[in-house]
């Protein structure tokens, strides 16, 4: 057996070491954020009408999607532990999914996820759009693969499961026609995204906020709480996020020759969720929530252009540094992790 298959079998030995280790952990956990609320529906979802999507929606406040997962693993236990963990091991699944997709090493996608905001609030709040994000991301992919069928498959479920994935299903398939029809160079590519940004942030900015204040009863009830208020265009992510754009899009030009057109989409979807993320600071859940699906982006692109770009050994300490910037906002600034635990080890009813 050649060295190369041994690593891959090696890495995705520890690789799934380590999903099944953090997923046990997501199931053990009590009232965090939402928590109640799904383990609510998941005991009671026999109640429920799951075959008539808008009677579902009005009842429960949830897409069915996450009601036909529900009754699958109920069929087997009505354990909190075990939902959540079955849950959080399918997400860390699609993970692994898009990584062997992309031909990156599995592990290191893992330690750097875990390491940021985007394990915590996907994995232990927002689970209906933290699943809907993962599997929207591998349908994409399979769209550029000409898995025409799994995409659509993939695109159906994500919608399903959480209704924020209409708009990154729409945003994918008409990108995929832009660049199946037209042959992009280097100075055509920076205009795009240029436009792309500025675009998506006006719209966001001008459009996007009322529309879905005014059509959506639940986005309005945000406007007025603790998760309405405005997000300071200065404040640490943010500075961070603009920082690894920049660098982003330089290694990006510099080695535009040897990216595909999954990675030119990537970086497409980076630069449209920047411009949603900026033109919705005044509302700070739309500002996150929304563009996740775009923005995680951002997480992909990094390991493959510094692994394109650099040696092993310098793209091991930028790689580390750059899950350390993800960590310090995640854990310190994101959210109160003194908190956070408490919630953790509260029981859930």
């Amino acid at each position: 057996m050649s060295n190369n298959k041994l690593v891959v079998k090696r890495n995705t030995l520890y690789s799934m070491i380590v999903v099944i280790f953090f997923s046990l952990i997501v199931g053990n956990r009590g009232r965090t954020n939402d928590t109640q609320a799904y383990y609510d529906l998941f005991r009671d979802v026999n109640y429920y009408n799951i075959y008539d999507p808008v009677s579902f929606y009005k009842d429960t406040g949830m897409e069915p999607g996450i009601g036909f997962l529900f009754n699958v693993i109920g069929f087997f236990s009505q354990s909190s532990f075990f939902v959540f963990s079955v849950i959080s091991f399918l997400i860390f699944i699609l993970y692994l999914l898009i990584s062997r997709n992309l031909k990156l090493n599995p592990l290191l996608l893992l330690m750097i996820y875990i390491c940021s905001g985007f394990f915590i609030f996907q994995q232990f709040m927002q689970i209906r759009q933290g699943l809907s994000t993962f599997v929207f991301l591998y349908a994409s992919l399979c769209l550029f693969d000409k898995k025409y069928f799994l995409a659509i498959l993939g695109f159906f479920a994500a919608m399903f499961i959480h209704q924020s994935a209409i708009l990154p299903v729409c945003f994918a398939i008409a990108v995929y026609a832009f660049l199946a029809a037209f042959n992009i160079n280097r100075l055509n590519f920076i205009i795009i995204n240029l436009f792309a940004a500025i675009v998506s942030f006006f719209i966001a900015k001008l459009f996007l906020i009322n529309y879905l204040i005014l059509s959506s009863d639940r986005v309005e009830g945000y406007v007025g709480s603790i998760y309405g208020g405005e997000v300071s265009f200065i404040g640490f992510n943010n500075i961070r996020l603009i920082v690894c754009y920049l660098v982003l899009f330089f290694l990006f030009i510099k080695k535009f020759e040897y990216n595909d057109k999954k990675i030119q989409y990537l970086f497409i979807a980076l630069s449209v969720g920047i411009g949603m993320k900026f033109g919705m600071l005044d509302i700070d859940i739309l500002s996150g929530r929304l563009t996740a699906p775009f923005i995680f982006a951002e997480v992909l692109l990094m390991v493959k252009l510094v692994q394109l770009n650099f040696s092993k050994t310098v793209s091991f300490i930028i790689l580390v540094l750059y899950a350390i910037g993800l960590f310090i906002p995640a854990y310190f600034i994101q959210i109160d992790f003194n908190d956070f635990l408490n919630l953790y080890f509260t029981p859930l009813r």
